[in-house]
């Protein structure tokens, strides 16, 4: 497994809760699980602590991050304008490649997935529509703040509401398909904004 996979699988856990908020990571024990040498993987670290996913502490440890949700909140008010520059993008710049695409991948979203599985596909499915942007710094500042907010999903007790997920991605492709930029925009902006909701009205 090369360093980007590797970097992948961790980011992944730590969003997704498999490794829990002030959880410490030993490195031996990374370095025996993906057979990699201790340079690389610090070198990964520092990339997730930069990302304010882990903590390192010097002559302590690398912990994962706590979650708070005032934090991501304050993530969310520079997310929320970027979230409809993409939308906007994606309607305006998709290829018809980029848009069949879209429309295969939800035939992933199955009936019988978990809430975990349908969160992995959210993120996917936010991945293509911020590559259909043709703006690389967009999509970097995008993917990087996503994960932040994503770590909030392991808070609620009930989190049926991401069975909703499909409908929203089919209306969205469809605006993009139309081209229309500000349906694309609000789209995205609203599914973004209901997670959060949904959240926050469970704490």
């Amino acid at each position: 497994m090369d360093k980007n996979s590797i970097y992948s699988v961790l980011r992944e856990k730590i969003v997704l809760g498999d490794y829990k908020p002030g959880q410490i990571l030993k490195e031996k024990e990374l370095m025996k699980e993906f057979n990699i040498g201790r340079t690389p993987l610090r070198e990964l670290l520092i990339r997730l602590d930069a990302e304010g996913l882990v903590k390192i502490v010097p002559y302590s440890g690398v912990y994962i991050s706590t979650i708070e949700f005032k934090g991501l909140i304050d993530v969310m008010e520079v997310r929320r304008p970027l979230v409809r520059i993409a939308g906007s993008l994606a309607a305006e710049r998709a290829t018809k490649e980029e848009i069949k695409k879209m429309k295969n991948f939800l035939s992933k979203f199955k009936e019988n997935l978990d809430e975990k599985e349908l969160i992995k596909l959210d993120s996917k499915f936010h991945d293509l529509i911020n590559m259909a942007t043709h703006n690389e710094a967009l999509y970097e500042i995008l993917q990087a703040l996503r994960d932040r907010v994503l770590r909030l999903w392991i808070l609620p007790k009930d989190k049926s509401f991401v069975y909703t997920f499909k409908e929203d991605f089919i209306k969205l492709i469809s605006a993009i398909e139309r081209r229309d930029k500000n349906l694309a925009a609000n789209i995205l902006a609203s599914h973004t904004e209901y997670f959060i909701e949904k959240i926050k009205a469970q704490l």
